[in-house]
């Protein structure tokens, strides 16, 4: 198997590399200055070169709130780039694993979106992602893998809270938006079994339970203040997230109500959990910490 990840500095694509490491599977990571996904004469040369049996395409724009205001680039970034992907992949018959969002739902469901629910995207990254998926459709060796509020040691919600409440004496944290926190390194292996198994289709992959921004950022202090020297004693204050856009205008749509149900994904793979948000959260302290 020829392993091609795209994406290769992003924090997804890292931790793919460092378990493929770990596991001794041979691979190759490019990022935008190695091979430009939008420039299909470059994405052409690069699969004559590597001939890849298996693409893991983490490579995106992922700012929300910048794809609202480029929105160009976010499309060329998102849809182009697959598309080349897509058409490129053909001749090897190469499985394309593409990585997309929760927020492709628009939070009017009141129990976890499954990947049969349709959906209705509140904001140009979502609609990008969308339409990326379904340049996808035509291909028969694609695998969709929804994620959900991503996090890791070096980005994301929880990193950004937690270096909040180092310095800061008041933090302000909507209080009406829910969802599964994913702390990256904790659903790699699932990633990676999904995608050297024969699975095909969309799949998603998602802590367990769910959890407003308000409260995740509550037992981020807490589990803080018990293995960390905070220097401040922080208060947090709710917001709706109504009241955030209004103070914050450049801000993009989020979806209230986007927990991702990933039961498919446990029954594919034969595992009775891929722990819960609660979990998710104590291993990127553990991590945190080393």
């Amino acid at each position: 198997m020829r392993i091609w990840i795209t994406g290769g500095d992003g924090q997804l694509a890292r931790a793919l590399q460092q378990q493929l490491r770990r596991q001794g599977a041979p691979f190759v990571a490019t990022n935008r200055s190695q091979c430009d996904l939008t420039d299909y004469r470059a994405v052409e040369s690069f699969a004559q070169q590597y001939r890849p049996t298996l693409i893991m395409h983490t490579a995106a724009f992922t700012h929300v709130d910048h794809a609202q205001q480029h929105q160009l680039q976010a499309l060329a970034d998102n849809l182009l780039a697959t598309r080349n992907l897509t058409h490129i992949a053909q001749p090897y018959r190469a499985k394309i694993v593409f990585f997309s969002t929760d927020y492709l739902f628009d939070g009017t469901k009141t129990s976890p979106y499954l990947e049969s629910d349709c959906p209705n995207p509140l904001q140009w990254y979502g609609k990008s992602k969308l339409l990326a998926e379904e340049t996808l459709h035509p291909y028969p060796n694609h695998l969709i893998i929804r994620l959900s509020w991503l996090y890791s040691t070096e980005r994301g919600f929880v990193l950004a809270i937690l270096q909040q409440l180092r310095t800061q004496a008041s933090l302000t944290v909507v209080e009406n938006e829910i969802g599964t926190p994913t702390f990256i390194p904790s659903i790699v292996p699932a990633i990676l079994a999904l995608a050297t198994s024969p699975a095909v289709g969309t799949y998603h992959l998602a802590s367990e339970g769910e959890v407003s921004r308000y409260h995740l950022a509550q037992a981020t202090l807490n589990l803080a203040q018990r293995s960390l020297n905070l220097s401040t004693n922080p208060t947090l204050h709710a917001i709706t997230s109504h009241a955030y856009r209004q103070a914050h205008p450049q801000t993009a749509t989020r979806p209230i109500y986007s927990p991702l149900a990933s039961q498919k994904a446990k029954q594919t793979l034969a595992i009775a959990s891929l722990g819960t948000w609660q979990e998710h959260l104590q291993a990127f302290f553990r991590h945190y910490l080393l």
